[in-house]
């Protein structure tokens, strides 16, 4: 009686496999969990620096460090998800860009005595820093 519902079962399975009952959609692999986080983590690193370089520039609460910080939480991200040499030189790039404009702000705001020369040297610093990590990732192989 046990073998005759095995048979059964496996008929029917037969049948309706060869009735056309459609398969699920190609749809290729779902993302891989680490990929669609480094994603997610490199948009709030792009989104807090935005939000911190503002405030910076308009004076409130957040620090030229706090600037730099966000920044280099941006590279990292960028070239955490990079496959190819180009694409880590355009985030070192633009990293070294956020800096030098950093610098400048900050250059400008202790012409007008709004900062200290400890933050200008410190601007300096990130800056420099920047360059050098362009350069490295540049001759790399």
């Amino acid at each position: 009686m046990t073998r005759r519902l095995i048979l059964g079962l496996a008929l029917v399975s037969i049948i309706a496999l060869s009735a056309g009952v459609p398969a699920a959609p190609e749809q290729g692999p779902p993302p891989k969990p680490e990929n669609r986080l480094a994603k997610a983590r490199l948009d709030s690193a792009r989104k807090t620096f935005g939000l911190v370089w503002a405030n910076y520039q308009e004076g409130l609460w957040s620090s030229a460090e706090d600037v730099y910080r966000w920044s280099v939480r941006w590279l990292e991200a960028e070239r955490a998800l990079a496959t190819e040499k180009a694409q880590h030189v355009a985030a070192c790039d633009a990293h070294f860009d956020r800096m030098r404009r950093l610098e400048k702000l900050v250059r400008d705001n202790f012409r007008v005595r709004v900062t200290t020369i400890t933050v200008v040297s410190a601007a300096e610093y990130y800056a420099t820093e920047a360059e050098l990590w362009l350069e490295q990732v540049k001759t790399a192989p």
